[in-house]
């Protein structure tokens, strides 16, 4: 594959590893779902399109790359992407509007992720140095950095598993839930069922296939400064990977980035959130014959001219209380935002947020 044909790279590190990964190779602007989609290749799925991903096929895996190397190539993004960031108020008054249509649901609607964003100018962010850094701060995470022209630049560290292989079988991760930095409490009842409803709700999608499985926790789980619950699943074989494909439409988007029912979660999201999530909460990873690696994209930021875009999310139940959530938001945001301080604190840009007010 001659360099001119690469317009699509990634660099990542699976989670419990410490090897960077490099691939590249040529991404077509065109979504397909994961069963058409060739092995050997990088796959980039926006919010609620089920089992649907962008992708490039890369030849091979590399472990050496060099950061001036991508800068050979013609990495131009086919659109201008701006985000909307919805300011405190308006995303109170959401959060509002979620509780009151779950108490008058009548129990039928019991929960809904609400997204929020943060933009802000940037001077001298160099995504690859961000991306080495962040590797070695989340060594549990999937953390990765990947350009194609029909996404743009993403970079993250995502403490959530959606399906992945390994030693001859697949794991899936319920995972819920969020205690701030330094919290002096333990996880409370409301935490405690958003968790225990993704759990039912993975065990109900791995029996409507048939799948036996080895279910481990709740446990806390450390992502940076932020504690979640987890519960991991083991199940299935690497020889049925046509079967664990079909479980990825069935199982994303999960209740911990969209709700329950997921239908009516989505309709609320799609008619009240107010900004768009683009690849925020979709999927992303690697497919190969027998090696299906993929993960939920939080913890992540968007890249593009001079701007950075934070997205965080908080699950809205009956029991929420909409300054708590905003907080939430904005704690995992920071997560993201004081490391940006912290590598480029010489060169590094910071003004107010771009706040753009969206009808709520």
């Amino acid at each position: 594959m001659e360099n001119k044909s690469i317009n699509a790279f990634a660099l990542f590190k699976l989670p419990n590893t410490t090897h960077i990964i490099s691939v590249k190779g040529n991404c077509l602007n065109q979504i397909k779902p994961l069963s058409e989609i060739p092995n050997n290749t990088f796959v980039l799925s926006p919010f609620n399109e089920r089992n649907q991903a962008y992708y490039f096929e890369f030849n091979k895996e590399e472990e050496d790359y060099k950061q001036d190397e991508y800068l050979t190539y013609n990495l131009q993004a086919e659109q201008d992407f701006k985000f909307n960031t919805s300011t405190k108020e308006s995303y109170l008054h959401i959060v509002s509007k979620a509780i009151e249509a779950i108490e008058n649901s009548n129990k039928d609607f019991k929960k809904v992720v609400l997204a929020n964003t943060k933009t802000f100018k940037k001077e001298g962010f160099e995504p690859i140095k961000f991306f080495e850094k962040l590797a070695r701060a989340y060594p549990n995470a999937f953390v990765y950095c990947v350009f194609t022209p029909t996404s743009g630049w993403w970079l993250g560290a995502s403490p959530e598993t959606l399906i992945t292989s390994h030693a001859q079988q697949y794991t899936s991760i319920a995972l819920a839930g969020t205690l701030p930095p330094n919290a002096e409490r333990s996880f409370s009842q409301k935490e405690i069922d958003e968790q225990h409803w993704v759990e039912l709700f993975i065990e109900k999608q791995l029996q409507s296939e048939n799948l036996t499985f080895q279910k481990n926790g709740p446990e806390p789980l450390v992502a940076g400064h932020l504690t979640h619950l987890k519960t991991s699943y083991i199940f299935g074989s690497d020889q049925n990977q046509e079967q664990m494909i079909e479980l990825v439409k069935k199982l994303n988007p999960t209740p911990a980035v969209a709700g329950l029912p997921r239908d009516i979660a989505i309709e609320f999201i799609q008619e009240n959130e107010g900004i768009s999530r683009a690849f925020y909460a979709g999927f992303i990873g690697i497919k190969q014959d027998k090696n299906l690696q993929l993960f939920v994209n939080l913890r992540c930021l968007h890249w593009h001219k001079d701007q950075i875009t934070l997205f965080a999310g908080a699950g809205i139940t009956s029991d929420s209380e909409p300054e708590s959530e905003w907080e939430e938001t904005q704690h995992k945001m920071n997560t993201l935002e004081k490391f940006l301080f912290t590598i480029f604190a010489v060169g590094f840009l910071f003004v107010e947020p771009l706040l753009i007010h969206t009808h709520v």
